[in-house]
C-alpha cells in the first residue's frame, strides 16, 4: 500500500475461489502482508453493457478508497493500494459492480483482485491514463475488463486468471490507443476478447488451457483488429466440460505477429483460425499441430510475411471463393496437407 508519510501493513482476509485448478496456486500469498482495498465508487449499475460515457475517479486518492470488504468502509491513515494488497472486487453483496480507475499518468502494481463473496454479478474494470498491473490473481469469475487510450493493463508472469463461468461470459476489450499485455496462467471458462483498430495485445501465456466449468462448454473467441503479439506463440491445452469449446483467433484487418509454435494440446476442445484480412508476420516455425480449422473466408484477401530459415504450415487451411493469400518473406509457407 502506499501512503504519503508511512506504511501500515496487516493480515488480508482469504480469497474463497470457485475453481480448484487455480485455488491452490492462488492461495499460496494470503499470509502475505497487505490490505484489502474496496473502491468508494463501487457502485451497482445493474447492466452486463459498459457506460458509453465513463466517470473517472483518481486511483491515487485516499478518499476514492476503503479499508476491507466494503465500499461503506473508512480509510483512516489514507492508504492506497500497493503491491503487497489486494482490490476486493466487489462491495458486500452488491453485484454488478464498476470500477473505473484514472491512474493519472502513473503505474500502479497490486498483488490482486481479491474474491471472497462468490458474487457472480458482472464486475467492468476500466483503466484511463497510466499502467496498472497484477502480479498474483486477477479473476475466476465474469468480469468486462476495457481498457482506453493511454492505458495499458498487465497480467503478470505469475498472476492466475479463470475468465468466465459457465454461461457467464468474460470480456476483455482494449480501446484504440490502449494495450493489454497478458501473461501468466490463463483458465478460459467463456472469454471473447476485441482488439480494436490502433490498439495492442501481447498474449504471451504460460498456461493458455480449456477448463471444466459446469460441465458445459462455450465458444471463445478473440477477434484482431489493431496489433496482436504472440512473442512465444500460443499453446492450448485442458479440457473443457461434457461439450467440445471452440476457441477462434479471427484477424480481421489487424495485424497478428507470431514469434512461436502454434499448438494445441487440449484433449476435446478446438482452437480455430480465422484469417479474414490483414497481416501475419511469422518469425518462428509455426506448426499449428493440433489446432481444429484455419480458414479464410469468401473474398477475403490477407498477407503472410515469413523471416528467412522459418516455416508457417497452413496446411488445414480451407480457402473460401475469392480469396487471395500473398506470401512475403524469406522463409516457407506449406499449404500441404
Amino acid at each position: 500500500m502506499h501512503k504519503p508519510q508511512n506504511v501500515k501493513s496487516s493480515m488480508p482476509g482469504g480469497l474463497l475461489l470457485r475453481n480448484a485448478v487455480i485455488a491452490a496456486a492462488m492461495l499460496i500469498s494470503c499470509t502475505a502482508f497487505g490490505e484489502i482495498f474496496s473502491w468508494k465508487h463501487d457502485v451497482s449499475h445493474g447492466s452486463s453493457t459498459p457506460p458509453t460515457a465513463v466517470t473517472w475517479y483518481l486511483f491515487d486518492d485516499p478518499a476514492n478508497w476503503a479499508i476491507g470488504t466494503s465500499s461503506d468502509g473508512t480509510n483512516p491513515d489514507n492508504l492506497i493500494p500497493g503491491a503487497d494488497d489486494w482490490i476486493q472486487w466487489s462491495s458486500l453483496n452488491k453485484g454488478y459492480m464498476r470500477q473505473s480507475f484514472d491512474l493519472n499518468g502513473k503505474s500502479y502494481t497490486v498483488k490482486g483482485l481479491n474474491d471472497g463473496l462468490g458474487n457472480w454479478g458482472w464486475h467492468h474494470f476500466m483503466l484511463s491514463n497510466g499502467t496498472f498491473t497484477a502480479t498474483h490473481s486477477f479473476t475466476n469469475r465474469r468480469v468486462h475488463v476495457r481498457v482506453f487510450k493511454d492505458a495499458k493493463f498487465v497480467h503478470g508472469p505469475n498472476c492466475y486468471s479463470r475468465f468466465g463461468d459457465g454461461a457467464a461470459e468474460s470480456v476483455l476489450y482494449v480501446n484504440s490507443g490502449g494495450e493489454m499485455e497478458l501473461y501468466g496462467h490463463f483458465y478460459l471458462g467463456m472469454v471473447n476478447a476485441t482488439i480494436d483498430t490502433g490498439a495492442k495485445m501481447t498474449l504471451s501465456p504460460t498456461t493458455f488451457a480449456f477448463s471444466v466449468v459446469d460441465q458445459k462448454a462455450y465458444p471463445d473467441w478473440l477477434i484482431n483488429n489493431g496489433t496482436l503479439d504472440l512473442p512465444t506463440g500460443l499453446t492450448f491445452s485442458g479440457k473443457s466440460g461434457s461439450w467440445p469449446a471452440p476457441f477462434t483467433i479471427t484477424n480481421n484487418v489487424g495485424t497478428m505477429n507470431i514469434g512461436g509454435d502454434m499448438r494445441s494440446t487440449a484433449s476435446s476442445d478446438y482452437a480455430n483460425l480465422t484469417l479474414a484480412g490483414g497481416t501475419v508476420n511469422v518469425t518462428a516455425d509455426a506448426s499449428f499441430e493440433g489446432w481444429h480449422e484455419l480458414t479464410m473466408p469468401d473474398d477475403a484477401t490477407a498477407t503472410v510475411n515469413v523471416a528467412a530459415g522459418k516455416t508457417l504450415n497452413f496446411g488445414l487451411m480451407t480457402f473460401g471463393s475469392g480469396t487471395t493469400l500473398v506470401k512475403t518473406g524469406d522463409g516457407a509457407l506449406s499449404l500441404a496437407a
